[in-house]
């Protein structure tokens, strides 16, 4: 004012156009993950915009939050880690985690999303036997034997075939699927043929539910019950 020599001021605050931004990454642990044993993912959460983040979480879809953290400067990070047990009878193991944050001046919120899909180590094995009839079989007449499938993997087999080289090669048992652990039996048969014994093979062939091809063969020798006999005349 110019009558009394005194200053008048006065102050705006103008807002400054912020671009607030989240990011977050997740990784599989380096270590070879099996079926029913530990899993522990490692992942980054990082302010990528220009303005501080307020309340940062990750949130993992397995354990919920695994991570919380008061405030992040642009350009700063944080890392985390998530473990929990992986599922059994299991191909692989997948994860996801949502990392939040808000504005430090507007107080949107902002949020990120990582997956990821682990391999498991699976171990898939088949296992035959044949086992021969109990007594003895006429030549002509029905051989029946018996044999059984088992899944010695730790996980699930699909499409088994059990095929018999006798005599000529056949398939005598089928099965869709068959869990680890579980066994299956079966039965088979064909003619006896005219000599001392018969050796035939079992092959059996199943497919893990994580494509992998597994085979297994059981040979047995059955005796065949000859009556020798000679006859003269003159």
């Amino acid at each position: 004012e110019t009558c009394k020599g005194t200053w008048i001021t006065n102050t705006t605050s103008c807002p400054v156009l912020t671009a607030p931004r989240i990011t977050v990454t997740l990784a599989c642990p380096d270590a070879l993950l099996v079926p029913g044993g530990s899993v522990t993912y490692s992942g980054t959460v990082r302010n990528t915009g220009n303005v501080t983040l307020n309340n940062v979480t990750v949130v993992n879809s397995q354990i919920g939050t695994v991570l919380t953290v008061p405030s992040l400067t642009p350009g700063a990070f944080a890392t985390f880690g998530a473990s929990f047990t992986a599922p059994v009878n299991a191909c692989s193991v997948s994860s996801t985690v949502i990392a939040t944050g808000s504005d430090n001046c507007t107080k949107v919120m902002v949020t990120n999303t990582a997956s990821v899909t682990c391999r498991l180590m699976t171990t898939p094995g088949i296992k035959v036997t044949k086992s021969c009839p109990d007594g003895r079989v006429v030549p002509g007449q029905l051989l029946v034997f018996s044999g059984s499938v088992s899944n010695t993997g730790n996980v699930t087999l699909i499409n088994i075939v059990v095929v018999n080289d006798q005599p000529a090669p056949n398939t005598v048992f089928t099965l869709v699927s068959l869990a680890p652990g579980a066994v299956a039996n079966f039965t088979g048969s064909y003619v006896a043929p005219f000599n001392c014994s018969v050796t035939d093979t079992l092959t059996a062939r199943g497919r893990s539910i994580c494509d992998i091809l597994v085979t297994s063969t059981a040979s047995a020798t059955c005796p065949i019950l000859t009556i020798p006999a000679i006859t003269i005349t003159e």
